[in-house]
């Protein structure tokens, strides 16, 4: 009949709402969103709070189901935080150096690493794994200044859909609920019984 997993479907919308908050910033209710609840911070670092309400402890949800397939498409990398933001590809972002008072290694940007169009990781370089160097010069820079664009990797397009969310959060359930020894274990038949 095409049932669709209702929790699944839920989060698939709240997450296409916390895009939405992401890419259109300047919309009407995402700035009435940002003025209430993180005025002083991006989206991506928001907090709950003590006294939230339900709406944005929704959107708050759709934020951490997009968050895992969320990459920084590289432009000018202005507005990309080398420490915390996704934009090494492979999913293996470099975490924030402890005990370092540098102005450029605490709140460093990508384009501080970009010189004369070509990557320098001098500044970093004391502070990252050889892998992530090497993911780093296998990365392209764009020679014409673009802005930087917040995509979600599992799409060809970097666009989030519902659709694509839908399946991707059903895959991960498959993997993690289908395991033989899972205490929720269901066979592949039992469907056919309802």
């Amino acid at each position: 009949m095409g049932f669709r997993d209702l929790l699944v479907m839920n989060d698939a919308l709240l997450a296409k709402t916390a895009w939405r908050l992401m890419q259109r910033p300047n919309d009407l209710w995402a700035r009435v969103i940002k003025s209430v609840y993180f005025p002083n911070q991006e989206f991506l670092d928001a907090e709950k709070g003590y006294k939230t309400s339900w709406c944005w402890s929704s959107i708050l949800e759709g934020r951490n189901f997009l968050r895992k397939d969320l990459m920084w498409d590289i432009g000018s990398g202005v507005d990309i935080r080398i420490w915390g933001d996704p934009w090494v590809p492979g999913d293996i972002f470099p975490a924030r150096p402890r005990n370092t008072d540098i102005p450029i290694i605490k709140e460093g940007r990508v384009s501080d690493l970009i010189v004369d169009g070509q990557w320098n990781l001098s500044i970093i370089s004391p502070y990252v794994s050889t892998e992530v160097k090497e993911a780093i010069y296998r990365m392209p820079i764009p020679s014409n200044g673009l802005e930087d664009k917040l995509v979600w990797a599992t799409a060809r397009d970097g666009v989030y859909t519902v659709k694509l969310g839908y399946h991707r959060q059903k895959d991960q359930i498959s993997c993690n609920v289908n395991r033989p020894g899972s205490s929720t274990f269901i066979p592949s038949g039992c469907w056919k019984l309802v």
